[in-house]
């Protein structure tokens, strides 16, 4: 038995068409992965700052917490 016979038909795609699907899944990707921007509010308040010194062995590094 040839070999070509014993083998599954193969449909032809063209590169045209592997692009188009590939570019409708991207679109199809980013739609379900939309954020939606949101509104931050800040609001001025006094905080108590803390400062502290980190170390790492011999040496220290200043941090401030609010």
């Amino acid at each position: 038995m040839p070999l070509h016979e014993s083998c599954p038909p193969v449909a032809v795609v063209s590169a045209h068409d592997v692009i188009d699907a590939r570019v409708e899944g991207t679109h199809q990707e980013r739609a379900r992965h939309r954020l939606t921007p949101y509104r931050l509010h800040q609001l001025t308040a006094p905080v108590p700052r803390r400062s502290l010194d980190v170390r790492r062995g011999k040496r220290r590094y200043p941090l401030d917490l609010d």
